[in-house]
């Protein structure tokens, strides 16, 4: 992830642009949470919204056995 603060840009799917700034990170699993100060930002839909097939990417975030910052990837 970044050491140093530096200032950078996010693009939307929708095409807006905003500045990001990191609010926490995890260097260990290069992950970070961004802010951007944007209104109306899109949301995941919920899995039992959308039938999931054998090979599509899905993500566990949550905080199992008392684990904190917990995020889990699986395909």
């Amino acid at each position: 992830m970044i050491a140093a603060p530096i200032p950078f840009r996010v693009q939307l799917a929708d095409g807006r642009i905003a500045e990001a700034s990191i609010v926490g990170q995890d260097p260990d699993t290069d992950i970070a949470i961004l802010h951007l100060g944007l209104d109306k930002l899109p949301s995941c839909p919920w899995a039992a919204r959308i039938p999931l097939r054998v090979g599509d990417i899905v993500l566990a975030i949550g905080n199992p056995y008392g684990l904190s910052q917990t995020v889990t990837q699986a395909s």
